[in-house]
């Protein structure tokens, strides 16, 4: 599976597809990461909230 990457300025890449995890609940949240990452996700966002 090809993915497409966004790049910083500094060089640095992130895949631009990725899983996003708020307001998950902690068991679906576990799961969710597991079975991303064994599909070839490579980006979870698990940023508690935004802004604090």
């Amino acid at each position: 599976m090809e993915s497409k990457t966004l790049s910083f300025k500094n060089g640095d890449k992130i895949p631009l597809f990725g899983l996003g995890t708020w307001l998950s609940k902690p068991l679906e949240v576990y799961n969710a990461v597991l079975e991303a990452l064994e599909i070839g996700y490579r980006h979870i966002d698990c940023a508690y909230i935004y802004g604090h």
